[in-house]
């Protein structure tokens, strides 16, 4: 054997694909899906391939470049398909198939004689075919067990399942029973105790009534007697009372009399007063406006002695003018006021003392006097000094409000 030969049958690539084969046939131990088991079976026959490539490649032709490129995906797909083993991500499994096309790729590299026709290799691929059918057959009838076990129990499940329901029903039916028995004896038993109690209620009712109408007759009679009685005692009161009523009613009259006389001085007394208080307050009016003309007066003749000027004087004198006027109409205002003061304080006093003067007469007398006394009152007009109907009207009727 040359140095070529033993550099190519040493060579690190048949290691690792002894490393996938051993790893394949702990993968196909496992239980995968269709897919899975079929992407298995490919990357077997791509190391396979591999292997059987380079046993028939002539080692003078060779490329190591392509050997050594051919380890390397041998060993990402080892990588791939291990991490697969363990975390089951189909990622995984997808880069190793992806590292088997690099070698197929890689495996054009080798130059490896044609034959006419190559009987070992249709069997090793005739061997290969029935091992696979074998396995997928294998596979296939575990599944067909499984599914068949799982329809057993599922089988079983619902028969258990229909005896549970079968059972609850009937239990379902007793104590739907038991509750109708229950409920009719309660319901007979209310409608009992029902009727009882109204029937009960019903006497009681009975027997208060005749009670109440017994009670009632007696209170009727009673009532009647002590009517009668107040109605004499009434009458005997009514009487006696009657009595003094009259009596009551001429002292009232004498009151009304002595109430109207003080009603009708406390008016004109009343209208006096407030003449006063306007009186009074025109009176000021009328002495701030003379002091204001005679202010204003005292410094437009400073004015017109420092510094002269008509236009300046007149319009002084003007306002000059002004205060007079309304000091003049002040002052006229204030003797008004004063003078219809001075006439209601003369009726009241008028009024005040008729009745004390006229004690000692008699009743006719007095009427007489009284009636000489209201026409010569009455009587006066604006002319004679006293406008009385205008003066009596209004204390009367401030009086009559109160």
């Amino acid at each position: 054997m040359t140095q070529l030969e033993d550099r190519i049958k040493e060579h690190p690539a048949l290691t690792r694909a002894e490393e996938m084969r051993t790893l394949l046939d702990t993968l196909d131990e496992a239980d995968w899906s269709t897919e899975t088991r079929e992407g298995l079976h490919r990357i077997r026959r791509v190391v396979d391939h591999f292997v059987q490539q380079l046993a028939a490649a002539d080692p003078e032709l060779t490329s190591l470049q392509a050997l050594k490129s051919i380890e390397q995906q041998l060993a990402k797909a080892k990588q791939e398909l291990t991490q697969y083993k363990n975390n089951k991500n189909a990622n995984h499994f997808a880069n190793a198939n992806t590292a088997a096309d690099s070698v197929l790729s890689s495996l054009r590299s080798l130059w490896v004689p044609v034959a006419d026709f190559d009987l070992d290799q249709v069997r090793e691929a005739i061997g290969s075919f029935r091992k696979s059918v074998g396995q997928n057959a294998r596979y296939a009838e575990q599944e067909l067990a499984r599914t068949r076990e799982d329809i057993e129990a599922i089988r079983q499940e619902a028969v258990a399942i229909k005896e549970a329901l079968k059972e609850q029903k009937s239990r379902i039916d007793s104590v739907i029973s038991e509750f109708q028995s229950q409920f009719s004896k309660a319901e007979e038993s209310r409608r009992t105790e029902a009727f009882a109690a109204l029937k009960e209620e019903e006497e009681k009712l009975e027997h208060l009534r005749a009670s109440y109408e017994e009670s009632f007759d007696s209170s009727v009679s009673a009532a009647g007697v002590r009517l009668e009685e107040a109605a004499k005692s009434l009458e005997a009161r009514a009487s006696s009372s009657v009595d003094s009523v009259e009596n009551l009613k001429e002292k009232a009259e004498r009151l009304v009399h002595v109430i109207a006389n003080t009603g009708m001085v406390g008016g004109y007394q009343r209208v006096a007063n407030e003449e006063r208080r306007v009186g009074r307050f025109w009176d000021a009016v009328s002495l701030l406006s003379l002091a204001g003309m005679v202010l204003f007066a005292v410094s437009a003749f400073r004015e017109a002695l420092e510094d002269f000027h008509l236009t300046a004087f007149l319009a002084r004198f003007s306002v000059i003018l002004t205060f007079a006027a309304l000091a003049g109409y002040a002052a006229r205002q204030a003797e008004k006021h004063h003078k219809v003061e001075r006439q209601n304080r003369r009726i009241e006093l008028e009024l005040a003392s008729i009745d004390p003067f006229l004690a000692e007469l008699p009743e006719e007398e007095r009427n007489q006097v009284k009636a000489a006394v209201a026409d010569r009152l009455f009587a006066r007009d604006v002319n004679g000094g006293v406008d009385l109907a205008r003066a009596y009207a209004k204390p009367l009727a401030e009086e009559s409000r109160h």
